[in-house]
């Protein structure tokens, strides 16, 4: 391949093709904007924990069939802080918003507080299940007493739904299984998020929210799809509590449905805050750098016209909007700025020479389309690599930016170069012809040197590199994998302070279910079946990160506890089969309710909850959860199916496919973009020497996480592959230019020089956009937006520091393209110099 004759081709399509026709080319463009336009009224978001996950995956299958059970799995927890619990007031305060709860709140099944759970007794040896709390709630201090002595005498409800100190109690909210879509009277085009900026009383309800069926009886109502319902949830629960809000009472509202919520909601809000800080920095930038206008309003134009097209796109093709794509705009951002500086920069150098605009667009066409191009295909194959991670959000985040680079160097290409040829020439008394031998001349002096000095310091720098690269590989090791929500986002965020409140004084955020699916009806009430499950939750509340353990086992416990007079001896299971099935009806027939959720009807399948306060991952406790499977299994009768299910396992298994993802997306990038420039330099030496200075920054950013603790998580995992992708920009830059130096003057020194000379200050102008650009998400409030910010300044950085020390070492001290044939450049080049 003739980098020569590929630059003066580009040349020629920009001037005959693009500049001849560009009110074509821009219309071109108006109407693809139009269209993207109309695209952006189909997205749709989907932020959900299922949205991770490949259609039909095991996972998947398994929760929906507890789901089909027992309803969903996920929970809302509301805590309220009070003086007293037990207090007239305070009961009052939580049986109203119970059963706000219970009438409003969507898909809500089950609400129980204080006020509504029941109290296991026996009169006469007669077991009588009562509410605990009558219709009316006491106000004289003996009556409330003996409320609080019941709640205590009970092994059920200490730390579960009151604090030892009673000054803490909980609303715990259990959900039915969601639909996939629902019908409210909202506008068209509502989004579920809408509703964070909507005063409580417009807020939509559970008596508000219709199935299809109900929809097409509903008669003058007008009604329209809300998509994503189960984010209904924490809206209506925030705005019942706004309506109750009362300064003596603290409370707040936990649970993964919250968090969601409020996670989407800040996601978009740091995307907005971050990118709109993100631009003002650019056009800062861009205003340092050239003080010039068209300079400036070019690389703007394309920003927008690029994130417009790309989320057009994304609604035209059905792609979700989720918490992983509020990064696109920055990322476009950034990498638009950068292509802009190379054209932008041989237009300046030219014009500033011959004063003439058709000139110099010509120049810039020759000079940067070919170069901008490579590097636009090399981090589009970055991006791209995150199509092999099992993860849709991640594949469609790769595969948007993907396109978006793409789009992103033809818009460059296309309205940077348009821009600038409007105007006067510049009538210069000294125009040089040759606008190439005389922009190696202008501001040349500083790179020239810095060019010897590397080189002639080669030993010190291979050295130095040699020990940060071990360094970063042994550092390397320490990074671990982030699986705990808390951390992810946070102490900065007001909801994750209040859920580690929460869960400082009761219960926990995260849960997983041990689902029992026996193989006869009736099982689940043979002592040893309920032995054995007693024992796997013995096993399950030894771990350290255990809260709150809630079986079927817990109530006939406490069944057989109470008929023995509440002797502790008797907190046991009952040896007799009858005896329990004794229980169980005797239990049923006075009124409770609560063995309902806790098994099924035929008594053949049972689950055990558990709620853990955090979730760290590890590949111990990923090996406890499967050993807890087997530990169950050989305690149960013969044909039991074991299967945990719920947020942890399905975060267990995010966290392999995340780790496994990015192996596959590094090695991936790595083998595209050494082919191709393999291919473009015309050498399988050449090539694959191009990619030490790119392996280079990925090692030390991995580095950096270990030394700084930084986990592995949803954002950080992008980094490696994509700083492969953008890395490699620089290097293609440096290594066009190097050859076609070589090419004429036969040197490496000297080529070294004049590639220097030439792209130098474009290859430092860039790569500080870039970092500056990714730097924007370090002033992020959410932790792992923050990490990933860091860890690709960092990368860029480092990706720099190679360009201007490591490949210059490598082409020089190497000698890629064989003995050097000096010719009498050289000696005019030095001459000059």
């Amino acid at each position: 391949m003739n980098n020569d004759r590929i630059n003066k081709w580009a040349e020629e399509f920009g001037m005959n093709v693009i500049m001849k026709y560009k009110f074509l080319f821009l219309a071109g463009i108006v109407l693809l904007v139009v269209l993207s336009l109309l695209g952006t009224k189909r997205l749709v978001t989907d932020t959900s924990n299922e949205s991770f996950f490949p259609k039909g995956d095991e996972m998947i299958i398994q929760n929906d069939r507890f789901k089909e059970i027992f309803g969903n799995e996920e929970f809302v927890f509301v805590f309220v802080e009070a003086d007293n619990v037990f207090d007239h007031d305070t009961l009052e305060y939580v049986r109203t918003l119970s059963e706000d709860f219970d009438r409003n709140l969507p898909f809500a099944k089950e609400v129980t507080s204080l006020t509504s759970i029941e109290h296991i007794n026996v009169y006469d040896d007669i077991l009588e299940v009562e509410d605990l709390i009558g219709d009316e709630i006491p106000a004289d201090r003996e009556s409330l007493e003996e409320i609080k002595r019941k709640v205590f005498s009970s092994k059920m409800y200490v730390d579960r739904i009151v604090t030892k100190d009673a000054r803490s109690t909980g609303i715990f909210i259990t959900f039915e299984r969601m639909p996939d879509l629902v019908y409210a009277p909202v506008p068209k085009g509502f989004k579920p998020l809408d509703e964070a900026k909507w005063p409580a009383e417009k807020v939509i309800l559970r008596e508000q929210i219709f199935t299809e069926e109900q929809a097409k009886q509903s008669g003058d109502l007008e009604l329209n799809i809300v998509r994503d319902p189960r984010k209904l949830i924490a809206p209506a629960a925030r705005a019942i509590i706004e309506r109750h809000k009362n300064p003596d009472y603290k409370v707040m509202a936990i649970g993964i449905p919250m968090f969601d919520y409020e996670g989407e909601i800040i996601a978009n809000t740091e995307g907005a805050r971050l990118g709109l800080i993100a631009l003002v920095v650019a056009i800062g930038f861009l205003i340092a750098i050239f003080r010039s206008f068209r300079s400036v309003i070019a690389p703007v134009v394309v920003i927008a016209l690029t994130v417009i097209i790309i989320y057009g796109i994304m609604g035209w093709l059905g792609m979700p909007v989720s918490s992983a794509t509020g990064m696109i705009p920055t990322l476009l951002l950034v990498i638009s700025v950068s292509y802009s500086i190379h054209v932008i920069n041989h237009f300046r150098h030219s014009f500033r020479l011959t004063g003439l605009r058709r000139e110099s667009v010509s120049y810039s066409f020759r000079h940067a389309a070919w170069p901008c191009f490579i590097t636009a295909v090399t981090t589009s194959v970055g991006f791209a690599s995150f199509l092999v991670v099992p993860m849709k959000p991640i594949r469609d985040v790769g595969l948007a930016c993907a396109v978006g680079v793409f789009m992103t160097y033809l818009l460059v290409i296309i309205i940077v170069p348009v821009l600038l040829s409007i105007g006067r020439n510049k009538a210069l008394e000294n125009a040089s012809e040759d606008a190439e031998d005389e922009n190696i001349k202008v501001d040349s002096r500083f790179m020239g040197k810095w060019a010897g000095f590397v080189i002639s310091n080669s030993l010190i720098i291979g050295t130095l590199a040699c020990i940060v690269l071990v360094g970063s590989i042994l550092l390397s090791f320490k990074v671990r994998v982030g699986t705990d929500f808390f951390e992810m986002i946070g102490d900065k965020v007001e909801m994750v302070r209040n859920a580690r409140y929460v869960v400082d004084k009761m219960g926990g955020l995260y849960s997983y279910e041990v689902l029992v699916e026996m193989p006869e009806d009736g099982m689940a009430k043979e002592p040893e079946v309920l032995r054995a499950i007693d024992a796997v939750d013995a096993e399950v509340r030894s771990w350290e990160s255990t809260t709150v353990t809630s079986s079927i086992v817990d109530m006939i416990k406490e069944l057989n506890w109470v008929m023995h007079n509440k002797d502790d001896a008797y907190y046991t299971i009952p040896d007799s089969r009858d005896l329990v099935a004794q229980y169980l009806l005797l239990y049923e027939m006075s009124g409770g309710e609560g063995a309902e959720d806790l098994v099924d009807y035929e008594y053949k399948t049972l689950h055990l909850s558990a709620q853990v306060d955090k979730v760290t991952y590890t590949q111990a406790f990923e090996d406890k959860l499967n050993n807890l499977e087997r530990f169950a299994e050989e305690r149960l009768p013969e044909g039991t199916e074991v299967t945990i299910v719920g947020d942890i396992p399905m975060f267990m298994r995010l966290m392999n496919m995340l780790t496994d993802g990015q192996v596959k997306s590094v090695i991936m990038a790595f083998l595209v973009i050494t082919l191709m420039m393999m291919f473009v330099l015309k050498s399988f030496r050449v090539g694959l020497l191009s990619m030490v200075p790119n392996v280079f920054p990925v090692i030390f950013s991995i580095g950096v996480m270990g030394l700084l603790k930084i986990p592995l998580d949803y954002s950080t995992i992008m980094i490696a592959p994509m700083i492969i992708g953008i890395a490699v920009d620089d290097t293609v830059h440096y290594f066009v230019h190097f050859k076609q130096e070589y090419s004429k003057c036969g040197s490496y020194d000297y080529a070294n020089r004049r590639t220097f000379q030439k792209v130098g200050y474009a290859i430092m102008f860039t790569s500080i956009v870039l970092v500056f650009g990714f730097s924007i998400f370090c002033l992020s409030n959410v932790k792992s937006m923050l990490n990933m910010g860091l860890v690709s300044a960092v990368g860029i950085s480092s990706a720099l520091i190679a360009d201007l020390f490591i490949t210059p070492v490598l082409f020089v001290r190497l000698k890629p393209f064989g003995k050097p044939e000096q010719t009498e450049l050289v000696e005019e080049f030095q001459t000059s110099d």
